[in-house]
């Protein structure tokens, strides 16, 4: 995505690191991080969420209930989340159903075996979490839109790399237990008091762009609820 710097950008790079300061092109880099991998992964996350939630009407309600139940009428915040743990298991199934980084790949540093393959150094290895957290070997009936799937009493023995939004290892996300507390919240706060259906005809198709998208968008239809904000 970034093109290759040219002998002249990469040694000015070296000396404004040494310096402290930030050349053009770093800046550049780190805007584009921030806005793809803190930004729009969670917008998608939160939209492919309500999109699930809109199909799933009591699903909505229970989270609408644990919101009134802990936070009441003022605005939703990080002091909630301790209470909010249905939210939290329905925003991770929702990166379940609909990972915003739907794979991701590794440079191989030396041979290896896997399932009867030889994977040789220099390859690169690609792990799509769309398929893995879709694995009926994995999960139980994993179409279904079940939250309490991730209830501490059902994740027990569960392979730790069988759900990976963040990817895993040395290179785990850095922003993960942000972007899991942002999205956690602003759906908290999205839901607390409107009621949401799918709009008809318009069932949104996955693109495997940059991330995760909606081909067309998701359509829904949102009305205010006034006894429910």
């Amino acid at each position: 995505m970034v093109a290759r710097e040219t002998d002249d950008e990469d040694a000015v790079g070296r000396a404004s690191a040494r310096e402290g300061v930030m050349s053009k092109e770093q800046l550049r880099d780190e805007v584009m991080t921030l806005a793809l991998a803190g930004h729009e992964t969670t917008a998608n996350a939160l939209s492919w969420g309500m999109h699930l939630l809109a199909g799933h009407p009591e699903v909505l309600k229970r989270m609408q209930r644990e919101i009134s139940e802990a936070v009441g009428d003022r605005p939703v915040s990080a002091a909630d989340l301790p209470n909010l743990a249905f939210c939290d298991r329905v925003f991770s199934e929702a990166m379940r159903l609909y990972p915003p980084a739907y794979m991701h790949a590794r440079h191989v540093v030396e041979d290896d075996q896997l399932g009867g393959f030889t994977i040789p150094k220099g390859a690169i290895a690609v792990m799509p979490q769309w398929v893995v957290h879709r694995d009926p070997e994995l999960w139980e009936d994993p179409l279904r839109f079940d939250p309490d799937r991730f209830l501490p009493e059902r994740s027990e023995g569960r392979h730790k790399f069988a759900y990976f939004p963040f990817s895993g290892g040395s290179r785990k996300c850095i922003g993960d237990r942000f972007a899991r507390m942002e999205g956690v919240l602003a759906l908290a706060t999205l839901v607390r008091g409107i009621e949401l259906s799918p709009v008809p005809g318009r069932v949104p198709v996955p693109e495997c762009a940059v991330t995760l998208r909606a081909k067309d968008g998701i359509w829904l239809d949102i009305r205010a609820n006034a006894a429910l904000s």
